[in-house]
């Protein structure tokens, strides 16, 4: 049909619902027993694999806005993990952002009011 100008007929899978003709037998806990292999699913991302030594994911811990590794709490992906050392650094860097916003905060309240005063 196609040669004429018409259509091209749908691909097999589509008008078959993706059945196939390969013969396979199973028992009654639905084991195969004659026939094809179960195929065995497989992940796009391999598994437990924890580059620079990190001990946990990128993206199993979450602060401020930010993702990282939950085991030194870096938020660099793929940075060389530091443990405990870099929990303790994230949280000084995290408490000294927080004390520097929260004066920059209380001077931009004050000025206003100097300016108010002239």
């Amino acid at each position: 049909a196609a040669a004429d100008g018409g259509a091209a007929p749908p691909p097999h899978e589509l008008v078959y619902g993706g059945q196939d003709d390969n013969y396979v037998e199973y028992d009654a806990d639905g084991r195969v027993i004659k026939g094809a292999e179960e195929a065995v699913p497989r992940s796009r991302y391999e598994e437990d694999v924890h580059p620079g030594n990190h001990t946990s994911v990128w993206g199993s811990w979450w602060c401020a806005g930010r993702w990282g590794y939950a085991c030194c709490h870096g938020t660099t992906k793929n940075a060389y993990c530091v443990g405990e050392q870099g929990k303790r650094a994230a949280a000084l860097a995290l408490r000294a952002t927080t004390t520097a916003l929260a004066a920059e905060q209380q001077q931009q309240q004050q000025q206003p009011a100097a300016d108010d005063a002239d």
